[in-house]
């Protein structure tokens, strides 16, 4: 429960309160005051939906919004823009959630956490192909589990 998790866990519930077109005090107070519940299955009755793929999609949303031009609203957070909101506060930038850069020839190993994400961002050359590989531990299959989203932003 440190700090990054906390607001991983607030800006998930700003998400699916949008995307479900909930106020604020609809979902707080289903998942808080009304709850009988703990854990997914208090989520899932505060949203009244299986909250698994909004974990997906908000993943992708950390990313796309008000980066991707032409973007599903899915992958969108209509209560913010992040990359305003740091450049208000003085920061230089928005902090990308990109976590790896991969270039040619590299191999990034990466251990995922349930529910858990990562984020690459490469780049293939005008006229160039590219070929990105993913694996399981030891060159081994993907989980059934592991769900992966290819995002094109040019």
């Amino acid at each position: 429960d440190d700090l990054p998790t906390r607001g991983a866990t607030w800006s998930f519930l700003r998400y699916t309160s949008d995307q479900l077109g909930f106020t604020d005090y609809t979902l707080w107070n289903r998942l808080v005051k009304n709850a009988t519940t703990i854990g997914l299955a208090n989520l899932q009755s505060g949203m009244g939906t299986d909250p698994t793929p909004y974990f997906r999609s908000w993943a992708t949303s950390v990313f796309t919004d008000d980066a991707v031009p032409g973007v599903n609203p899915l992958y969108t957070q209509p209560s913010w823009n992040w990359r305003q909101v740091y450049a208000r506060v003085g920061s230089v930038s928005y902090l990308s959630p990109v976590s790896h850069v991969v270039t040619n020839g590299t191999t990034v190993p990466v251990m995922l956490e349930a529910e858990g994400v990562a984020f690459f961002q490469f780049a293939v050359s005008n006229g160039q192909r590219g070929l990105v590989s993913v694996t399981g531990a030891g060159g081994s299959a993907l989980p059934s589990a592991v769900r992966l989203t290819l995002v094109r932003t040019k």
